[in-house]
């Protein structure tokens, strides 16, 4: 098997399934936001100031949902990092090989 026939959306290498899903999610808000980004520019240059107010509201609700989203993933990964166990330094001496 070559390297190649691994697809980059691999759960593995994106940090497990419930990551990855997270990750697509937010991927696909980051990407309608510049969309609606760039949509609201155009407004402006045209002077349609109800499309820009509108845009507006809703770059503002995807910025919401981005943030609660990206909150929720570093939630899960500081739950992880908390459920590993480690080694305090007082511990450190304990691992050590006596033979050594």
């Amino acid at each position: 098997m070559s390297i190649h026939s691994i697809s980059a959306g691999t759960p593995a290498l994106q940090g497990g399934a419930s990551g990855s899903k997270e990750e697509s999610q937010i991927k696909t808000l980051e990407q309608k936001l510049l969309q609606l980004n760039k949509e609201k520019d155009k407004a402006k240059k045209a002077k349609d100031m109800d499309k820009v107010r509108e845009l507006e509201q809703k770059i503002q609700k995807l910025e919401r949902q981005l943030e609660e989203l990206r909150n929720r993933k570093n939630g899960k990964e500081d739950e992880t990092a908390q459920a590993r166990p480690s080694a305090s330094p007082d511990d450190m001496g304990n691992y050590v090989d006596e033979f050594a």
